[in-house]
């Protein structure tokens, strides 16, 4: 929801050793949230696990309000 000024990211593979977890993914990610940020945009970072439980949808629903 760009127009909304919002951004969700999905972390993918967090519950094993992949690019997230890796220092050059982390420093990507960091790098990615404070562009955002600096652009004035919101970021919500769920994982799949979020997703699929419905705390993600919940909390894009109460940030869209």
């Amino acid at each position: 929801w760009p127009d909304r000024g919002l951004l969700v990211e999905v972390q993918g593979g967090t519950w094993r050793k992949g690019a997230h977890s890796s220092g050059v993914g982390i420093e990507r990610d960091c790098e990615k949230a404070c562009l955002a940020a600096l652009a004035g945009f919101r970021l919500l970072p769920v994982t799949s696990c979020m997703v699929r439980d419905g705390r993600a949808v919940a909390w894009i629903v109460e940030a869209l309000r």
